[in-house]
């Protein structure tokens, strides 16, 4: 009786053993496969990036690197109120050179959403954090920053500018032109004051290598669905946007220049597009983001010494 009650145990033991074992395969199996596809997506969307923009510029050649990130509060989950941690870290990476030392990269910009809440601590926490890997901090304002139509109002605004001192600004670096806009004063649009702004920056300047335009919302993306390219942003819902006169001013010009459309309101949901970059006439336009976890991602841009040529990367984290 004994002998049989042990047996009996015994295999109920082994039994819950092989089950235990089992369970842990599948999900270490499942793990596998989960990192297999993540890599193959990776690769697939830096292959497609690498056809639209090429990244043919010799390392030895560059001169001035510009990192472009979106939505860089990262995922709604987490506790931080201000700069996704994963994104740190992936600075972190980026600009270390040895285990003491850390080269800043010429410049930051923030495509938007860079706070979860708009408050000013939430922005000095930001400042503060990126300023180790930059001397030049910009920020194109999305609607978690202060967009009276979407999560805030206009002590945001204010809030911000406090802070970051403008709401919209140029800078030109190795003769190349660099307009970051502000999309959250009425979501999704360009108001007329940057229209105006905008205009007065192109007018007769022929010493422009190339334009870039960087903004937090996606404001090219009705367009870009009319011309049969497939992008989700994370804000999909403005539709009726003035992007059709913003365009207008940069047609005139897209056979004397390249121009580069850059937003950063991607990839926090499974259906969000994650890394987006297509080109029209010679008019590129350009979607990053992170807040999914497993394809965030920002953008490199490197100028060569003469600022002529110009080499773009996806950095996945």
């Amino acid at each position: 009786m004994i002998i049989a009650r042990y047996i009996k145990s015994l295999i109920f033991i082994v039994l819950i053993v092989i089950l235990l074992f089992i369970s842990l395969k599948i999900d270490y199996t499942r793990s596998i496969i989960k990192n297999f596809y993540y890599f193959g997506y990776k690769e697939i969307l830096t292959f497609k990036f690498s056809k639209c923009v090429p990244n043919k510029l010799n390392d030895t050649n560059i001169d001035k690197t510009i990192l472009i990130a979106g939505h860089t509060y990262g995922l709604a989950d987490h506790t931080n109120n201000a700069t996704y941690p994963k994104f740190l870290y992936a600075l972190e990476a980026e600009t270390k050179r040895n285990f003491s030392e850390h080269v800043k990269v010429d410049k930051i910009i923030l495509a938007g959403d860079i706070v979860k809440e708009a408050r000013i601590k939430n922005f000095l926490e930001v400042e503060e954090k990126l300023n180790k890997f930059t001397n030049d901090l910009l920020v194109a304002p999305g609607n978690h920053d202060y967009g009276p139509k979407v999560l805030g109002n206009e002590q945001n605004q204010t809030d911000f500018i406090k802070v970051f001192k403008k709401a919209f600004q140029k800078f030109v670096i190795k003769g190349n032109l660099f307009l970051i806009l502000d999309t959250a004063t009425n979501t999704g649009n360009i108001t007329e004051e940057q229209i105006d702004f905008i205009k007065k920056e192109l007018d007769g300047d022929n010493s422009i290598n190339k334009i870039f335009i960087i903004t937090h919302h996606i404001i090219w993306s009705d367009m870009a669905v009319k011309s049969g390219f497939k992008v989700e942003p994370n804000l999909n819902f403005i539709k009726n946007n003035n992007f059709d006169e913003v365009l207008s001013i940069f047609e005139k010009l897209k056979f004397k220049h390249d121009i580069y459309f850059f937003a950063g309101d991607l990839g926090v949901a499974p259906i969000h597009t994650k890394l987006f970059c297509e080109k029209i006439d010679n008019i590129h336009y350009i979607g990053t983001g992170m807040g999914n976890g497993r394809l965030d991602n920002y953008i490199k841009i490197k100028i060569s010494k003469d600022g002529k040529k110009i080499g773009f990367e996806p950095i996945f984290f």
